[in-house]
């Protein structure tokens, strides 16, 4: 059985046994809640990012569509690494040059790389020690790691306002500056700048989520019940009634629910 444990020493949240879901996991969890369009991390990236530059290497680390990859100078060498064959497919039908693990990269290409991204990928890696390492050997010296995770403490304030638990095997893991300091300067890396992401409608829109999915894990639950309607036209309706009969009830933690929680950090390879 699984179980989530705080080390208050290293300002860190964890899951024993340290397991990331599998592909077809997040194949089920993506047809109902889909990523945006673009996020406030690829403007962070791009922010410290020098895009004058000319033939640079860059890769993306868990790429999806390719949406940060393909907003680069038209003159950088964009990579891509992602376990999803049909996404593979995708990302090479723009351009991209996709490998299927960083490991095979690390043969060909060590060093090669002025940039690294890795955007709300750390969350689900089972082995995050192992994965700087890869990094490191990847990037160049002086070249720069942008990544975004879950902020520990301010998930945690989501889970006591709506009861919801960013169980495993969705995240093993929820960073703050101090663990991410310790992850990257024992890979190499020197931090150089955090951000939190902003405030917005849009996470009080996910905190609406979240409180339909703590109210589904009993299974006796109007919105359980609501899960299980058939065919999902008629599925999707009963969610969306079940979610307008209690966003009244949420309105009055509106300022706490809509606050940013996602950690962004840009490294420097030593």
């Amino acid at each position: 059985m699984c179980q989530v444990y705080d080390c208050e020493e290293d300002d860190f949240t964890f899951a024993m046994p340290f397991v990331g879901g599998s592909e077809e996991f997040y194949n089920i969890i993506h047809a109902y809640k889909r990523d945006p369009a673009w996020r406030w991390d690829y403007d962070f990236a791009l922010e410290n990012l020098d895009k004058a530059q000319t033939h640079v290497n860059v890769l993306d680390i868990g790429a999806g569509e390719g949406r940060f990859l393909t907003s680069l100078p038209a003159t950088w060498r964009r990579y891509a690494v992602e376990r999803s064959e049909q996404t593979r497919r995708m990302l090479a039908a723009k351009g991209v040059l996709v490998m299927e693990s960083l490991e095979t990269l690390c043969e060909s290409m060590p060093e090669q790389f002025s940039v690294i991204t890795l955007f709300q990928v750390l969350e689900h890696v089972g082995d995050p020690r192992s994965l700087m390492a890869l990094c490191r050997r990847l990037i160049a010296p002086g070249g720069r790691l942008i990544l975004s995770a879950p902020e520990r403490h301010r998930n945690s304030a989501l889970r006591d306002l709506v009861g919801y638990r960013d169980i495993p095997p969705a995240h093993v893991s929820w960073w703050s500056e101090k663990s991410l300091a310790k992850a990257l300067t024992s890979g190499s890396f020197r931090p150089m700048l955090y951000q939190y992401s902003p405030n917005s409608w849009a996470e009080f829109q996910s905190a609406l989520y979240y409180r339909l999915v703590a109210a589904a894990t009993d299974e006796n639950s109007l919105a359980a019940r609501c899960y299980s309607v058939r065919p999902r036209q008629l599925r999707n309706l009963a969610l969306f009634l079940w979610l307008a009969s209690v966003f009244p009830t949420m309105l009055p933690q509106f300022a706490a629910l809509r606050r940013g929680r996602t950690i962004a950090v840009v490294a420097e390879a030593v």
